[in-house]
């Protein structure tokens, strides 16, 4: 059976910055006359040296060989799906409710040498370059199990006792909504400009009205409303007459008073 170590293996980040200090030490002590005798301590440079190349060498995350690579896939698969197992919620972990505490280090308990296994696997998948949407994720992302953190679902705990309280929210039951296409918009512009521009905060009820209106005048924009009679002004009037009248509002004939002096000629 195909099984990782449990001893902790470097991170991208970590073999980077051990990578560039090795090059930093090496710079000096290979460096030109002038850079070693400068060189106060040379003995614990060259120890330092040491240090870091077998942390390289033991620590750093190779990659997979090409029959090691499938059952390394399988087997990070089934550690993932044993430690997700009980894995407390994000809200619980937050909000830390009665009991969460204990949950959690019993949690880790049982998962530690699973999680210490997962992790080097995910390095090393990584490193062979098998680990889809990699540029996605940082240093940490790789081998992060919080990315797997559950969110909610049947087996979060009571959050009403949390330790860390938090603001529950209840919005009222939104209305079925009313929805206003390009031709409602416009026409409701030709009828009342300042009316359109304050639709989007006027509530269902409200909306569902000026719908109604519009539905019933509604005509092509460009095109006149059916109507039976015409203003029947001189040179032709596209408008609608008024009530009780064959002109619109603008053609209305001026009454002149019988009272009105006539003025002189």
């Amino acid at each position: 059976m195909f099984q990782e170590t449990t001893k902790p293996l470097l991170r991208q980040d970590q073999v980077k910055e051990i990578q560039s200090e090795r090059k930093r030490i090496q710079g000096i002590l290979n460096g030109p006359d002038h850079v070693k005798k400068a060189i106060q301590d040379k003995i614990g440079l060259q120890k330092q040296l040491r240090n870091v190349t077998r942390d390289l060498e033991t620590q750093m995350p190779n990659p997979y060989s090409r029959e090691e690579l499938d059952l390394a896939v399988k087997r990070e698969a089934s550690l993932r799906e044993e430690w997700l197992q009980g894995m407390l919620t994000a809200a619980e972990m937050r909000k830390c409710p009665s009991g969460a505490v204990n949950a959690n280090m019993a949690w880790e308990k049982r998962n530690k040498n699973k999680i210490l296994e997962w992790k080097n696997i995910r390095k090393r998948l990584a490193a062979s370059g098998d680990l889809k949407g990699m540029d996605r994720l940082d240093s940490y992302g790789v081998s992060n199990i919080e990315a797997y953190r559950p969110v909610g679902g049947s087996q979060e705990m009571n959050l009403d006792s949390a330790q860390i309280p938090g603001k529950s929210f209840h919005m009222d039951a939104i209305p079925d909504s009313v929805v206003f296409n390009d031709q409602d918009i416009a026409k409701l512009h030709d009828l009342d400009p300042e009316l359109a521009a304050t639709l989007a905060t006027l509530p269902a009820s409200a909306r569902a009205e000026i719908k109604k209106i519009i539905m019933e005048y509604q005509v092509p924009r460009g095109t006149i409303a059916t109507t039976d009679v015409l203003c029947q002004a001189e040179g032709g009037c596209k408008r609608r007459p008024a009530d009780n009248s064959v002109y619109c509002w603008q053609h209305q004939p001026v009454e002149i008073s019988v009272t009105d002096p006539i003025p002189e000629v």
